[in-house]
């Protein structure tokens, strides 16, 4: 078999064993990320070889991250840190700071592992995968829910504080790869390179992205627009490296310059699903790695290891949640949801292999722990609720607490409660204040209740699945209680919570789709669920019909004679 017909058979197989591998992940309700890292280690040298030869898939492993960090720089919004300031600049700093310092003088100290190994180790463990952890978010709906909300803020923080991180690489590096040490001409000249491309990027990214972009655009061929902004990507990704930089860092900077022109939002539609698909190369190339051999023989030791930094991680995320006053039960969920290691990971100890600041051993002990977390991921957050339930109540239990009275709500009698203020609950708050109707918010959105208090409304700040905030907004006298928070896991909770309290009142609650409302009702028969779903859904007939000459009461008719809901 020639040398071009092995690589094209070699690609046949991958491309084949990794659908099945996603096929299977999915109807296992796993994302496919855990089917692409099983299909490497099937694949690999290690495995059944039928991809022995590594060489021959590492340029789409290094396409696949350089389009990563591409994405990440198109991506990149001061807005999107404003908006997530509390998680992005609370949280996530003292997540990634607190559980890399932590691990590396735990490693150092410790288990005696060298400094620059012991950095990198913090390093990798501090950072989750947002791969996987949106896939999870997005499939139980919980990305607007305050678990979600903190968790991508950290998620954004880790994304950017990688950049530094592997920036830094260089400086742990021994011997002849280090660039710090060596000399002070050494010194200068490392710095040097940092303001040259600190200086470069800006000039580019004010004077020369958006001018040749604008000439592109104005030329109305997407096809020249696409291939541009892939020169512009693999452009600085080539001078990176030129200048001694890695070419992942090069395409960030190419990212966060084209994000700033008025072209970024279409640059990223036409390359993030191009990146999607290359990333499962990535992390089939990750599989590959894996010396099954070498994990077999290890096996307790990296069990043991993975299960002390892991869980140094989670409690220290629990620690920074709660000391930024997030509830316990969030603080739990999120602990448990950015767990695991995460893609950047790897390419911070694929760059740390190469300058030989980690050993093969080394590698492979952090490689091993590292898809071992992002494989039991899935299984970590479908339990976590439950663990977040368990451990809640056993510490309501154990307080031997007194029912708390809150002064604000005290002569609250037949009146409305609002759980969830978004969009759906300021609306209910509206209608209930041009009809007189006295109510009480609750909302884990301080900065919303805080404005409500400035108005004069009864606000709670805390999570309505709690005892002790149902208690205080005295639930067993309210006439009507509307429950309109984001996230499936938080609704069955709270219902679950009112139905312990013997909330006496109207209880209607909100659900996207249907599925869910049948749990609802499994935990409360004759609850009023408002499925968004099947409203959407009925709106939109309607005002089909409508359009085609219907009144609105001949739409209603035709409605009523097909129901949408059964």
């Amino acid at each position: 078999m020639s040398e071009e017909t092995q690589i094209f058979f070699q690609l046949a197989t991958v491309f084949g064993v990794a659908s099945v591998a996603v096929i299977a992940s999915n109807a296992l309700r796993m994302p496919s990320v855990v089917g692409f890292l099983l299909a490497g280690v099937l694949l690999g040298p290690h495995g059944l070889k039928l991809v022995p030869d590594l060489a021959s898939l590492h340029v789409l492993n290094e396409t696949a991250i350089v389009f990563l960090m591409f994405t990440i720089g198109l991506e990149f919004s001061l807005g999107s840190i404003s908006h997530l300031k509390k998680s992005f600049f609370g949280l996530g700093t003292l997540q990634v700071v607190g559980t890399s310092g932590l691990i590396a003088l735990v490693m150092n100290r410790f288990l005696h592992v060298g400094v620059g190994p012991a950095i990198v180790a913090g390093y990798m463990i501090a950072l989750s995968s947002t791969a996987i952890i949106m896939k999870l978010l997005q499939g139980s709906q919980d990305v607007a829910s305050p678990q979600g909300n903190a968790s991508l803020g950290v998620l954004l923080f880790q994304d950017i504080i990688a950049i530094p991180m592997m920036l830094s690489l260089p400086l742990l590096a021994g011997g002849q790869s280090s660039k710090l040490f060596n000399s002070p001409v050494s010194v200068g000249s490392f710095l040097g390179e940092i303001i040259a491309v600190i200086i470069v990027v800006g000039f580019a990214g004010i004077f020369l992205v958006p001018r040749l972009l604008k000439m592109v655009v104005e030329s109305r061929n997407r096809e020249l627009f696409f291939f541009s902004v892939l020169f512009i990507c693999f452009g600085f990704s080539v001078l990176a490296g030129k200048v001694g930089f890695s070419m992942p860092l090069g395409a960030f900077f190419a990212g966060v310059m084209i994000a700033g022109s008025p072209f970024g939002r279409q640059a990223s539609s036409e390359i993030v699903p191009l990146r999607d698909n290359f990333l499962g190369f990535f992390f089939i190339s990750l599989g590959l790695l894996l010396n099954l051999k070498f994990f077999f023989l290890n096996i307790h030791g990296i069990i043991a290891l993975g299960v002390l930094l892991l869980l140094m991680k989670v409690l220290l995320t629990y620690v920074a949640a709660v000391a930024l006053r997030y509830t316990e039960k969030v603080a739990i969920l999120v602990s448990l949801i950015v767990f695991q290691v995460g893609e950047f990971a790897f390419v911070i100890a694929q760059e740390a292999e190469k300058l030989q600041i980690l050993s093969l051993e080394q590698f492979q002990y952090f490689l091993s722990i590292s898809l071992l977390s992002m494989m039991v991921s899935p299984f970590i957050y479908k339990i976590a609720p439950a663990i977040a339930e368990r451990i809640t109540a056993s510490a309501r239990f154990s307080s031997g607490r007194k029912k708390s009275e809150n002064p604000e709500t005290q002569g609250l009698v037949n009146h409305g409660i609002i759980i969830g203020f978004g969009i759906a609950g300021r609306r209910a708050a509206s209608a209930f204040d041009t009809a007189g109707i006295p109510y009480c918010v609750i909302d884990l959105n301080f900065k919303a209740i805080r404005d409500l208090k400035s108005r004069g409304v009864v606000a709670i700040y805390g999570d309505a699945s709690k005892d002790e905030i149902l208690e205080a907004i005295s639930v067993e006298k309210a006439k009507v209680v509307l429950v309109a928070v984001a996230g499936r896991h938080m609704v069955p909770a709270i219902v679950a919570a009112l139905d312990r309290h013997h909330c006496k009142g109207k209880l209607i609650v909100r659900v996207v789709f249907e599925r869910e409302a049948d749990e609802i009702v499994e935990i409360r028969p004759g609850i009023d669920v408002v499925v968004a779903e099947v409203v959407s859904a009925k709106v939109l007939a309607e005002r089909a019909l409508i359009a085609f000459g219907l009144s609105l009461d001949q739409s209603r008719e035709v409605l009523k004679q097909q129901p949408l809901d059964q």
